[in-house]
């Protein structure tokens, strides 16, 4: 059931996953639960392509990436405390 609702909405990321992930150009030569096995180990991960465009916020699920985007915020801040501006 999973794959063939990820198949019809993100078809493209998915054999493009298919693909990338596991050097099979033809999922759909696969048998069905075997390729639905793949499609479940595949779609946990957050690499996968097919992860990314069914979680738009997959990247905040990593605290290092929200770590990075704290350090850009303060050192945003830190630059303009230095200008005209932020000296007033």
């Amino acid at each position: 059931m999973l794959l063939v609702a990820v198949a019809t909405r993100h078809g493209d990321e998915l054999a493009a996953d298919f693909l990338r992930l596991y050097g099979i150009t033809d999922w759909r030569a696969l048998r069905p639960s075997r390729a639905a096995s793949l499609c479940q180990a595949m779609v946990s991960q957050p690499e996968s392509w097919t992860h990314r465009a069914m979680n738009p916020h997959w990247r905040w699920a990593d605290p290092a990436v929200a770590m990075q985007a704290l350090q850009a915020d303060y050192l945003a801040l830190l630059v303009w405390m230095r200008s005209k501006d932020g000296q007033k």
